[in-house]
């Protein structure tokens, strides 16, 4: 098991959740598909994650992380991408969710808009982009 001090190593991905939402999953008019927004981001100084290293050595996959949200989505980013735009990626497990993180730092809208453009999903919603996909 990871202990919850241990570093977040740089490849490490951190998936974040996304719900079904009209201002979090928008059409992309030039690719003819639907796409990530950066409002998924905005604003969202501590925003929660589930760092893939715990995920991986409880042994379950990404998806058993929607089990309890149906209807959302998951999109996945490495820990060292974050970072290059002053975020620091804590480890804060829960009791529901042993392998929680926060990804913690202000993202204007500037960064909210390279974090949509450099996550990609997980599990998509219909009529994704394909290229956005993991």
């Amino acid at each position: 098991m990871i202990l919850d001090d241990a570093p977040v190593e740089d490849e490490t991905g951190l998936y974040h959740r996304i719900p079904q939402s009209p201002d979090q999953i928008v059409p992309d008019q030039n690719r003819g598909c639907m796409r990530l927004s950066s409002a998924a981001f905005i604003g969202k100084e501590e925003m929660s994650v589930v760092i893939e290293d715990t995920l991986r050595a409880m042994g379950r996959e990404p998806g058993d992380i929607l089990k309890n949200f149906p209807g959302q989505y998951l999109v996945r980013l490495a820990a060292g991408f974050v970072r290059r735009y002053d975020q620091t990626v804590q480890r804060s497990p829960t009791i529901e969710e042993p392998a929680h993180g926060d990804v913690i730092g202000r993202k204007p809208k500037s960064v909210a808009r390279k974090f949509a453009e450099a996550a990609c999903w997980e599990i998509e919603p219909p009529g994704a982009c394909p290229e956005d996909r993991c």
